[in-house]
């Protein structure tokens, strides 16, 4: 997700006469496209960082002396929200490419049928009524 400046991406296994494992030639086709991916590989292509992004494979670039600052704050945001909700998405997200729309839709509607019983979501709708902020509990 966050890179620092500086960082390489590269999958050596071509170099070391070995294929790739650990799932990515799974994901980065799905991330990446095909193409780049074979060219990732193939060409033993070491991306910086802010090539990985243009690529997809981050979301963004800071300086090396506040990556770790960053990442905390990202980590804080994340956890102060609400977690039922982003673990909803996340299955959403991931399950995307093995579904067709209809499914897609389906599984969303279970989804939002779940969320929508969280304490979580209703204190949300609440603070929304009132423009409060929600502090999530992850209920």
């Amino acid at each position: 997700m966050i890179a620092a400046e500086g960082t390489k991406f590269a999958a050596g296994f071509g170099g070391l006469g070995l294929s790739g494992d650990g799932g990515g030639t799974w994901f980065l086709p799905r991330l990446v496209g095909a193409r780049r991916a074979a060219e990732f590989y193939f060409g033993q292509r070491v991306l910086d960082a802010e090539e990985a992004a243009s690529w997809g494979l981050i979301s963004r670039v800071v300086p090396a002396a506040e990556l770790a600052a960053e990442g905390e704050r990202t980590a804080r945001q994340l956890a102060q929200g609400p977690t039922l909700a982003w673990g909803e998405i996340r299955t959403l997200l991931r399950r995307t490419e093995d579904l067709t729309l209809s499914d897609q839709l389906a599984a969303e509607t279970a989804a939002q049928c779940r969320t929508a019983e969280t304490r979580d979501a209703v204190h949300a709708i609440e603070s929304f009524m009132t423009k409060t902020r929600p502090a999530f509990d992850g209920r």
